[in-house]
């Protein structure tokens, strides 16, 4: 399901996935309510995008490890800009 990734981050994924399916942890202002599935599948690609870019550039094996990495993570946007 998300080639290329770690076990750990395929499962943080894979959770966030979960709850946007059914309307958990979305931005307040944001409408409420479950997203679609075509919302959710593009999600899932760009999360799967971004980790395979942070493991490849930064050698971060698991989305748990970006705590305290705020500028690696701005850095490597603004190279793929």
């Amino acid at each position: 399901m998300l080639d290329g990734v770690t076990e750990a981050s395929a499962c943080l994924i894979r959770e966030l996935i979960a709850d946007m399916a059914i309307g958990a942890n979305i931005n307040p202002s944001s409408r409420k309510g479950a997203r679609s599935f075509g919302r959710l599948r593009n999600l899932k690609s760009k999360m799967q995008t971004i980790t395979l870019l942070l493991q490849q550039e930064y050698g971060i094996n698991s989305l748990i490890d970006l705590e305290n990495r705020d500028m690696d993570i701005l850095n490597l946007f603004q190279e793929y800009a």
